[in-house]
């Protein structure tokens, strides 16, 4: 029997209730691709709007470590 997907979301609260300043962005931003470097396909991206920077993983292998 396969394993379930597990997918991590994590909410990240902007300054603002839109999408947050263009420095707070760029920091997002650069976060962003450090984790695409590190998690490569096990990441999923980003969505940016309504005051949240919201990173998502989808692989259970990020959390059980098989």
């Amino acid at each position: 029997m396969p394993r379930p997907r597990v997918d991590l979301l994590v909410h990240l609260r902007l300054s603002d209730d839109a999408s947050g300043a263009a420095a707070e962005r760029d920091a997002l931003f650069r976060l962003d691709e450090a984790i695409d470097n590190r998690f490569g396909q096990e990441y999923d991206g980003n969505d940016v709007g309504e005051g949240e920077f919201l990173v998502h993983f989808y692989q259970a292998e990020i959390l059980t470590n098989s």
